[in-house]
């Protein structure tokens, strides 16, 4: 039990595998894939029934917009989400951005 028990004290990964949510992503230094992100927003889309939506151009560059924030620097990204959200959005993308703000700001 000693011996197990040392072994998890020197635990020291130099990467962890986890979900995009604002939590985790406060709690470590983070770095993630832009694919899984894209899925990570889309499943959202798909869950809320917004999937017709999503066919509609407008509907779908804006969703591609908030995904692409992800390359903004990290201090300006809030700034990025504001200066997206007060250009104006698709009416049915209301819970998307909810969804957004909610896990990853």
């Amino acid at each position: 039990m000693q011996l197990e028990f040392s072994k998890l004290l020197q635990f020291n990964p130099e990467s962890i595998l986890t979900d995009f949510e604002s939590t985790v992503i406060n709690a470590l230094q983070f770095s993630g894939c832009f694919y899984h992100f894209s899925q990570c927003i889309y499943r959202q889309v798909q869950e809320m029934g917004l999937q017709t939506d999503y066919k509609e151009e407008e509907f779908s560059f804006f969703v591609r917009m908030l995904a692409a924030i992800a390359f903004a620097h990290v201090s300006d990204g809030v700034d990025e989400v504001d200066i997206l959200i007060d250009a104006g959005y698709p009416v049915h993308a209301e819970s998307i951005v909810d969804y957004f703000e909610d896990n990853f700001i």
